[in-house]
């Protein structure tokens, strides 16, 4: 929500420490754990493609989640829409991180 709200108040350290975890786990955590987290954040970055405005470091981090992981939501999300719709998002939108169009 925070990422939604004021994106553009959250520096590429917090996006950074966000994918870390996601990718990695925390320390401690089970595997089963994990997988679940990165199910989480897949269905709720998934849902946000239907937001008017997405700022540079959440698109990023969307594309990067989805990218790495939407292999562990195929029961609820169809990969070719996710595919389609990350195209869309970057040839639709206006960013004012010059890298975030790659």
């Amino acid at each position: 929500r925070v990422f939604v709200a004021a994106g553009e108040l959250i520096g590429p350290e917090v996006a950074h420490n966000l994918m870390q975890l996601i990718a990695e786990g925390g320390e401690e955590v089970e595997e089963e754990d994990t997988e679940q987290l990165r199910r989480n954040a897949v269905e709720i970055f998934a849902a946000l493609f239907g937001k008017s405005r997405l700022p540079d470091s959440l698109a990023q981090t969307i594309a990067w989640v989805l990218g790495e992981y939407s292999y562990v939501a195929t029961d609820t999300l169809d990969l070719k829409a996710i595919t389609a719709e990350l195209c869309n998002m970057i040839s639709t939108r206006t960013f004012k991180d010059p890298t975030t169009k790659g």
